[in-house]
């Protein structure tokens, strides 16, 4: 993707100045609101200038308040603050997270087509030449030793299975048919729970469809499953789980696992994320790691009240490069789903010591990735 040519370089001028010139050390007293940038009259600009250079995740709970608001409506000043404290963040942090709500928050006004236009010139330069856009918190040499090393220690550990545990599957029972009977041939007794509910409207009507699952359950797609057809915060949920003893679980939820559930497992709940953890959390993952130049990759680990930031099991990385589109590495990643499964349940029965802390400090959560950002990825990146 070229830049456009009236935009290649950054020129000194009076927008410029206005988003990275400081005039003061000025720093908040109390915790910055997102909610302070729709006030029209807002002049905090140095302060935040001051903050972003100092300490960018300063800003982090404010970021992730802000992308639930892409779709709401702003007058031309709100957005204009939105737009100004996102171009501020990403000169400075070079977080390319703040482009991407820039791209989010962008109307195409014209009042704001020089702002975009900025913008714009800040991630060209930011490439320096390469595909990859820079991560703030590491460089790509240090990831792929990570994931390297993780794998050796992984290789290293005994695991002859001697522990016969109770496994719990918990989450769409078609994720399942083949997990359940490769863990039943090892020896392990499982246990299938379905909870009817997804935060995807379309999926919720769909798993709620009672044909459906009778339909699959003739053609034989689908394993023995307890329904658990309370609500998602239910106390009965974690009752009815605890009859059966399970020692570890996996999951397939569609929807944020609350204490209620996890807790259900005394050894705890496997997550797979996909993505290499501790370093890319949260959404859009595959597209990020791509963008970064990391490895792609599934991180299982174990689940706990905040994203992404349990103990991890093991890396689980993948060999892309006969790949051109984003889907096709997304189904390459999701196929190798009930192996996942089985070697982390496996292993960590067999070993609790394989798992290795979960350094949050090295890591950033993600939002869902623009089209802008997608785009660029499969022409420049995957072509």
């Amino acid at each position: 993707m070229k830049l456009p040519t009236h935009i290649t370089k950054i020129h000194p001028g009076s927008l410029t100045e206005e988003l990275t010139g400081i005039n003061t050390e000025a720093y908040f007293q109390n915790e910055f609101s997102y909610q302070d940038l729709f006030d029209e009259d807002f002049d905090e600009w140095d302060k935040i200038k001051s903050h972003f250079r100092n300490d960018f995740l300063f800003f982090e709970r404010a970021l992730f308040k802000l992308h639930f608001r892409r779709k709401k409506e702003f007058n031309l000043n709100q957005r204009r603050n939105i737009l100004k404290f996102l171009a501020i963040g990403y000169y400075f942090s070079k977080d390319i997270r703040f482009f991407n709500e820039f791209l989010f928050f962008y109307d195409g006004k014209e009042s704001h087509t020089p702002l975009y236009n900025l913008v714009i010139s800040y991630f060209h330069q930011n490439l320096d030449g390469e595909p990859f856009h820079p991560y703030p918190l590491a460089s790509r040499a240090e990831v792929k030793a990570w994931t390297n090393e993780f794998n050796k220690e992984k290789e290293s550990k005994n695991t002859d299975l001697t522990k016969k545990m109770t496994i719990g599957l918990i989450g769409l029972p078609l994720f399942f048919y083949k997990i359940k009977k490769q863990l039943e041939q090892l020896g392990f007794n499982v246990k299938v729970y379905f909870v009817p509910y997804h935060a995807n409207k379309k999926v919720r009507f769909l798993i709620k469809y009672k044909m459906l699952w009778k339909l699959l359950g003739l053609l034989k797609k689908l394993p023995s499953f307890k329904t658990l057809n309370y609500p998602v915060n239910s106390k009965k949920i974690k009752a009815k789980i605890l009859q059966d003893q399970p020692e570890i679980g996996f999951h397939k939820l569609g929807f944020i696992i609350r204490e209620n559930i996890y807790s259900a497992f005394p050894k705890g709940l496997i997550n797979d994320h996909w993505g290499v953890l501790p370093y890319v959390r949260g959404r859009s993952t595959i597209e990020y790691s791509l963008l970064f130049g990391f490895p792609v990759a599934a991180t299982t680990h174990f689940i706990e009240k905040t994203i992404d930031t349990g103990n991890l099991v093991q890396v689980f990385t993948y060999d892309i490069d006969h790949l051109k589109t984003i889907n096709e590495i997304k189904k390459k990643v999701k196929s190798d789903l009930t192996n996942r499964a089985v070697e982390s349940i496996y292993r960590y029965s067999q070993d609790e010591n394989i798992v290795i802390p979960n350094d949050t400090q090295k890591g950033l959560t993600f939002y869902s990735m623009h089209s802008f950002l997608t785009n660029y990825i499969e022409k420049n990146i995957l072509s």
